[in-house]
């Protein structure tokens, strides 16, 4: 059971959010805007918060990158909720720390998964230097082989020759979404696990639009009978 404030000035949304979450068991506090979301952060406290992108005033990446500069919430699991889907709005979301982007139309057995995945978030203590803040950012790109072991709507496993970086959201390229005929999602690093031969990796998928999800549903119930006869 945990404690979510949910942002929105759309009031339906808030309606339907409230009763999912409180279905699920939680407690939930409903904000209109940032402001009022700040508000009840500092009055009671939170162990997450939902929030939308476009609001009047302040926007929910306003209310993002305000959560992240402060000391006491800067490591609170924060979702995006948001009818914005280009691949822009999620990596904007990303580079202010949101942990995941969940994209509307609202479907409640996904969206009740995300909050289980929100809510399942650690945070391990460890130096750290803000890069950004210090003007020394240096990017580049990674490329190494990978095999896709497991799909699901909510993620991947991968296995690879490296441990990848709990946490990391990266950008990969995988041979399956091709055939699919579309982008691989953007997919962020949950926990990767020594194997004999590499390691196993687990990625949640962030901010994938519901064309992306019906086709990896079809795919899954297509191939699921190979599934049933190789066990």
């Amino acid at each position: 059971m945990a404690l979510i404030i949910l942002v929105d000035d759309d009031h339906d949304i808030l309606n339907l959010g409230r009763v999912l979450l409180s279905q699920a068991g939680h407690h939930v506090l409903t904000a209109t805007g940032a402001v009022e979301a700040i508000e009840m952060m500092n009055q009671f406290g939170c162990d997450a918060m939902i929030t939308d992108a476009n609001m009047p005033h302040h926007s929910g990446y306003d209310l993002l990158r305000t959560i992240r500069k402060s000391d006491k919430w800067m490591s609170l699991p924060v979702a995006m909720l948001t009818g914005r889907k280009e691949r822009k709005d999620v990596e904007r979301a990303v580079e202010l720390g949101v942990d995941d982007y969940i994209v509307k139309p609202v479907d409640p057995l996904l969206f009740l998964k995300k909050v289980e995945q929100l809510l399942s978030k650690t945070h391990t203590e460890k130096p750290e230097i803000d890069l950004t803040r210090a003007n020394l950012q240096s990017k580049g790109t990674m490329k190494l082989p990978v095999e896709l072991r497991s799909i699901s709507e909510l993620g991947i496993v991968l296995k690879t020759p490296m441990k990848l970086q709990e946490n990391a959201v990266i950008h990969i390229d995988i041979e399956l979404f091709t055939e699919l005929e579309c982008q691989t999602p953007l997919v962020k690093v949950l926990s990767s696990m020594p194997m004999d031969d590499g390691y196993e990796n687990r990625l949640l998928f962030i901010g994938t639009e519901e064309a992306t999800l019906k086709k990896i549903r079809e795919w899954i119930t297509t191939h699921a009978s190979l599934t049933r006869k190789a066990s």
